[in-house]
């Protein structure tokens, strides 16, 4: 039913479910998977060649960490890190543009459930990709 299965992963604990759904799923349904991590360079205010550099690095470590633990359950998962330029776009519209070049069946994201005010400053990468993606998202949380 999913050829191609693009997960978006942060390293959170809503992003740990949902990697295990989607390696889950990836391996019943004999699919690909691809891996991504999005550096917000948008959201440091004060960025400075450091602070962007030690993003990128932490966000390779949960992309490696993601696809060890798909390989260790038999899924082969291709990783890509994306990257937010200053008055860029938000990380929903680089997730979406990702999964429909690629392109994918379906995309799994976490969600941390948050109502209210929380949701109001934070904002919602999830919700984004669910208003905008043309394909089915799986929300995991």
């Amino acid at each position: 039913m999913f050829n191609q299965i693009l997960l978006a992963a942060d390293g959170s604990d809503a992003s740990a479910a949902a990697v295990a759904t989607a390696i889950g799923l990836a391996r019943e349904q004999r699919a690909q998977l691809l891996v991504v991590h999005v550096v917000d360079v948008y959201a440091m205010y004060f960025a400075t060649p450091e602070s962007i550099d030690f993003l990128v690095a932490a966000g390779e470590g949960i992309l490696k960490a993601v696809q060890d633990q798909a390989l260790q359950s038999g899924v082969v998962a291709h990783t890509k890190l994306l990257q937010s330029d200053v008055g860029g776009r938000h990380i929903s519209e680089l997730i979406i543009d990702e999964s429909n070049a690629w392109p994918a069946d379906l995309v799994i994201i976490g969600s941390h459930g948050r109502r209210g005010l929380n949701h109001f400053l934070l904002g919602s990468v999830a919700e984004g990709v669910c208003q905008r993606a043309r394909t089915p998202v799986l929300l995991s949380r």
